[in-house]
Order: C-alpha cells, then sequence, then structure tokens
C-alpha cells in the first residue's frame, strides 16, 4: 500500500496528515522528483506564483488542487528548433541524490525514487502534441537526432540515480489518454522500446527495479514495456480493464494501479468499495501495489475506505 499525501495539505492540515500516517502506514516510500525545482521554490515562496519555468524553458501551471503540470503551451513554434537548442545540465543535483540516500538510510521500506525521465511529454512541451507527432510519423531523420540527444541526456540521469541508494527508480511518460495511444505502436517499438530497453538494462545491472507511470490507456504499449525490462507498471485504476491486463500480462509484470484524487473525492463509500473489491476479484492471486492519491478535500471517511479495502482479506477460493 501507498498513501500519496500532496504538500498542500500537508502545509494546510499537517495534523490530519500525521493521523493519516499513524494509521495507514506506508509498505513502501516513494520520493517524488518528478517536479521542478523552480515549482517547489514557487511553492516555498511568499508569493502565490502560479505558472513557472523549468531548466528548459518549458512553462509548468499550478492545477487547483495545488499540483503542478506542463503548460499548454509549448515553448517552440516549430519543433524542429529543437536541432539546435542546447541541453540543460541534468536536473539531478548532489542535493537530491543525498536526500534520497538520507531517506533510505531511515527506513527499512522499499524506496522508489519517480524522476522526470519522460521523452515524449519533453517533445510535446517543447513543441507541442501535435507537432510531436509529425515529427515521429514523419520526419525520421530529424527525430533520429534529436532522440539520440534525448538518450544522452536522460541516460546520465539514470546512472546518478543508480547511484544512490534507492531501490526503484521511476520512469514515466504522457503516451497516451483516455481515448487511447498517442502514438504508433510501430514508431513506439522502432524508437522509444529500444531507448527504455537501454534504460532498464542500466539499472536492473545496478540492483535496483524500474517502475513506469503512464497515463491513459496506454494498455497497446504493454508488450513494449515488458520486452524492455519494466517490472512494475503505474495506470490510472479507472483508465484501463484490470481483468485484461491480468489475463494478458500478469504472469510477466506487476501492476501498480492508482486511485485518483477525484476517485476517492467524488464516489461514495458503497461506490468506492465495489469498484475496489472488484479490482481486488480481477487481480485475484496476482500481487499488486495499491496506490491512493488524496486531495485537500477529500474526508477521512473516504480515504479510510479505500485503504481499508485495499487491505482486507478476500475470501479464499475452494479447490
Amino acid at each position: 500500500m501507498l498513501l500519496r499525501i500532496p504538500q498542500a495539505l500537508e502545509r494546510e492540515r499537517s495534523e490530519f496528515c500525521t493521523q493519516l500516517r499513524s494509521r495507514f502506514q506506508n509498505d513502501l516510500e516513494m520520493l517524488d522528483f518528478s517536479i521542478p525545482t523552480a515549482c517547489l521554490e514557487a511553492d516555498a515562496s511568499a508569493a502565490a506564483s502560479k505558472q513557472v519555468k523549468d531548466e528548459w524553458g518549458c512553462l509548468w501551471d499550478k492545477n487547483t488542487d495545488g499540483t503542478w503540470s506542463f503548460s499548454e503551451t509549448p515553448r517552440y513554434d516549430d519543433i524542429l528548433e529543437l536541432e539546435g537548442i542546447r541541453f540543460p545540465k541534468s536536473p539531478v543535483t548532489d542535493d537530491m541524490r543525498e536526500f534520497a540516500d538520507i531517506q533510505c538510510d531511515g527506513t527499512s521500506h522499499f524506496v522508489l525514487a519517480q524522476t522526470r525521465i519522460h521523452p515524449f511529454r519533453r517533445l510535446c512541451a517543447l513543441g507541442g502534441l501535435e507537432s510531436a507527432q509529425n515529427l515521429i510519423q514523419r520526419k525520421p531523420r530529424a527525430l533520429k537526432e534529436i532522440m539520440q540527444r534525448f538518450f544522452e541526456y536522460y541516460f546520465r540521469q539514470v546512472d546518478a540515480w543508480c547511484r544512490t541508494g534507492v531501490d526503484g527508480i521511476g520512469l514515466e511518460d504522457d503516451l497516451a489518454d483516455e481515448h487511447g495511444i498517442r502514438i504508433s505502436t510501430a514508431r513506439w517499438n522502432e524508437i522509444f522500446v529500444p531507448m527504455l530497453h537501454e534504460f532498464c538494462q542500466k539499472i536492473r545491472n545496478a540492483d535496483k527495479f524500474v517502475y513506469f507511470t503512464g497515463t491513459g490507456n496506454f494498455e497497446e504499449l504493454i508488450p513494449g514495456l515488458i520486452y524492455a525490462g519494466v517490472d512494475v507498471i503505474r495506470f490510472d485504476a479507472e483508465m484501463m480493464d484490470a481483468e485484461t491486463l491480468v489475463q494478458r500480462y500478469g504472469q510477466r509484470i506487476a501492476f501498480q494501479p492508482i486511485l485518483k484524487p477525484s476517485f476517492i473525492e467524488n464516489n461514495t463509500e458503497e461506490e468506492i468499495s465495489a469498484k475496489i473489491l472488484a479490482w481486488r476479484t480481477a487481480f485475484s492471486e496476482q500481487k499488486i501495489i495499491a496506490e491512493c492519491q488524496i486531495s485537500p478535500q477529500v474526508t477521512m471517511r473516504n480515504i479510510a475506505c479505500a485503504m481499508l479495502n485495499w487491505r482486507r482479506r478476500m475470501p479464499q477460493p475452494d479447490f
């Protein structure tokens, strides 16, 4: 089990968060480095900044729930300007690695470092979704040069995280939405899977596990993730069918379904119980990591309902 408590809630209701941690202890620890330092500095500043730039010059917008996400406004009008862009220094600083090692030394739990290694998302932030898709499908020569530079940039980050004491390293990307995948499986297997394979090989050689977080319904891309060497897939529990995932891939990879804040906040206790028990039944004997993300608006009753239903003992089948 993993209960994700947002920083906004920590600041606004510290006693409530203390109660949550006391009542629902995590089975693993997740260190979230997926947000740029600029966003964290904006949160700590007295001025309420709603938009910041990261080390690439890309904009991040602050959402109503206090979280940050890439702005829909790309940095460049023409994505081919990327061919001449100067890549920033690796955002994995000595302070970040030191913090990760301190956290590892202070717990006996499995520690996962969630990173900002997300090639397709970065393409979209720099040039926009439509331009990124057009580049991938129609301009192979320009794409090859850009992706090679992305690979070298992100591989340095993978290497930096491999030299920490964390047990798992999290990669992520926005490969799909609620309607399905954003790139063809052919291009996925040709361009992105080999890159992921190199990342996974490096991480596994360091005796660490590989986690992959995807958005939307990216079920068509899971075979490529398995081939690349990913150990665990994190996904929105409401975006993909759990029973189908288990039947097709359950023997080859582990799953970490995420209950988004909207799910816990907007459903009744009866609805939460019914849906979670349905997922539990689908996963059956498969080992899973259940992740619950909460918002400042959610009630203790709904959080408890979700957490207890994930933890409850399921009836054993008769043989």
